[in-house]
């Protein structure tokens, strides 16, 4: 595996391991799961810019976290923040005023989640490095980067307008 994707794999792997761990019983202050997680998100995104543009040798692979794998991670993490919702303009992009909508934290958090698992889990399988990357790459691009850059945003305005518990 290449030194980007080696690189990748172990922020996505802490990433789901911090978010499992909150889940599961070994669960961190607010104010630190909040901390950490920003730093983890950052640390994600830099390294996604960094894997090589590849192809997938598979036609098609194994998909990660199921519905209610999801379901239960999305609750659980509803019950860990202290606030879930947030604002948000969805294209900044628009020619016209865009309008603001309202983001969840928590199914940000959870649809990163699910796509990081998805390219472990293809390793994990035995599929190539190239079907991994590809899966984390794609994906990035298309969904969860867009998360990420969410989540950032809101978990910095949490961790500055309130008071969490140490």
């Amino acid at each position: 595996m290449s030194t980007a994707a080696e690189l990748f794999r172990t922020r996505a792997v802490a990433f789901c391991d911090l978010i499992q761990n909150q889940l599961q019983g070994q669960e961190l202050p607010q104010r630190e799961f909040l901390a950490r997680l920003r730093v983890s998100l950052a640390d994600l995104y830099a390294a996604a810019l960094r894997l090589p543009d590849v192809d997938p040798a598979a036609d098609s692979l194994p998909s990660g976290v199921t519905s209610s794998e999801w379901q239960a991670i999305y609750e659980g993490l509803r019950a860990h923040l202290p606030r879930d919702t947030f604002w948000e303009i969805f294209d900044p992009g628009e020619d016209d005023q865009p309008e603001a909508v309202l983001g969840s934290l928590a199914d940000a958090l959870a649809d990163i989640y699910r796509d990081l698992r998805e390219g472990t889990d293809v390793l994990d399988g035995g599929a190539t490095r190239d079907d991994a990357v590809w899966t984390w790459r794609d994906s990035f691009t298309f969904h969860w980067g867009h998360h990420v850059l969410d989540a950032l945003r809101a978990i910095a305005s949490l961790s500055e307008r309130y008071t969490l518990p140490d």
